[in-house]
C-alpha cells in the first residue's frame, strides 16, 4: 500500500512537470531545474519503497539525494533573483560545492562507512525501507538543510520589508515551497518514521509553482522591462497588470509623482492618491 502511495506521488510530480513544460513556451531555467529535482526525488522514494533488494534500495536512496541536495540550492537562487538581489559569485560557488560535496559522500553508501556506517534493508507489510546507522559525513546534510533554511527565511523577511519593491505573492510561493520541504524533513526526523514525508513537501511546492508560474514569469519579465525602461531617463513609465495592480515605475515617474514611492508591488493603487487614481487607474478600468 505504501509503495502504491509513493507511485501516485511520483506520477503526480511527473504530470505536473510535463504540464509545466508543455503549457509554457518560455521556461525559467531555475524553475525547470527545481521541478526536475522534485520528479527525481519522488521517483527515488518510490523505488526505495518498492525495491526487492538492498542494492536497489541503496541505488534509489542515491537518486533521492539528488533532489535533496540540489532542489534547496535552486530554491535559494530563485528567491535571491526574485528579490532583485545579486548573490555574490563566491557564495554561489560555495553553496554549489557544498551541495555537490554532500552528494559525493552519498555516493559512498554501500562502499564506505563515512556517510552510512551500516544500512539494512527491511521488507514488511508490502513495502521496503532502509534502516541506517549514520556515519560522520551525514552531519553535513542537516547542516546543509539548516543553511538553506536560513537563506529562505532571510529572503522571505527581506521581501516583507521591501513590499514596495518585491512581489510578496511570488516570494510566498517560492519561499513556501522551500519551507514545506524542510518542515516535512524535520517532522520526519522528530517522529522517527520509516516512511518519508519530504516528497509531500516537494509535491506541494511543485503544485504551488505550477499554479503561480505565470505570475512568477510575468514578474521576471517586468524586472527585465524595468531595467530597460530605467535606462530611458527622458520618459516616465508605469507598469500595471491586467487587474490594475501596480507593478513598476521608473525613476522619472517617481520624481514626477513622489506618492508612487509609497505604492506596493502587486497591490491596487491607493484611492487616497486621488489624482493618480482618478487620472490613471480609472482611465485604465474604463
Amino acid at each position: 500500500m505504501i509503495s502504491w502511495f509513493y507511485l501516485i506521488v511520483f506520477l503526480l510530480s511527473l504530470y505536473m512537470f510535463a504540464s509545466f513544460i508543455i503549457n509554457n513556451k518560455k521556461i525559467d531555467s531555475l524553475l525547470m531545474l527545481f521541478a526536475l529535482m522534485v520528479v527525481i526525488n519522488c521517483a527515488g522514494y518510490y523505488f526505495i519503497y518498492s525495491s526487492k533488494t538492498l542494492e536497489l534500495a541503496i541505488f534509489s536512496s542515491k537518486i533521492v539525494y539528488v533532489g535533496g541536495c540540489f532542489a534547496p540550492l535552486f530554491t535559494v537562487l530563485l528567491l535571491c533573483r526574485l528579490c532583485n538581489m545579486k548573490m555574490p559569485v563566491p557564495l554561489i560557488i560555495f553553496l554549489t560545492l557544498f551541495s555537490s560535496t554532500v552528494w559525493a559522500f552519498v555516493l559512498t553508501i554501500g562502499k564506505s562507512d563515512i556517510y552510512y556506517k551500516n544500512v539494512e534493508w527491511i521488507s514488511e507489510k508490502g513495502y521496503s525501507y532502509l534502516v541506517k546507522d549514520y556515519g560522520p559525513a551525514h552531519a553535513l546534510y542537516p547542516l546543509m538543510i539548516a543553511i538553506y533554511g536560513m537563506f529562505i527565511i532571510y529572503y522571505t523577511i527581506y521581501a516583507f520589508r521591501k513590499r514596495e519593491e518585491v512581489s510578496i505573492q511570488v516570494i510566498l510561493t517560492i519561499g513556501g515551497t522551500g519551507t514545506a520541504v524542510i518542515s516535512m524533513y524535520i517532522l520526519e526526523k522528530i517522529l522517527h518514521l520509516n516512511v518519508a514525508l519530504a516528497p509531500l513537501g516537494y509535491l506541494f511546492g511543485l503544485g504551488l509553482i505550477s499554479k503561480y508560474y505565470a505570475r512568477i514569469n510575468m514578474y521576471d519579465l517586468s524586472s527585465n522591462l524595468a531595467v530597460s525602461m530605467d535606462k530611458m531617463e527622458d520618459y516616465a513609465y508605469l507598469i500595471f497588470d491586467n487587474q490594475y495592480r501596480y507593478f513598476h515605475a521608473n525613476a522619472l515617474a517617481k520624481e514626477l509623482f513622489p506618492e508612487i514611492r509609497e505604492w506596493k508591488i502587486d497591490q491596487p493603487v491607493p484611492e487616497s492618491d486621488s489624482y493618480l487614481y482618478q487620472t490613471i487607474v480609472q482611465y485604465l478600468m474604463n
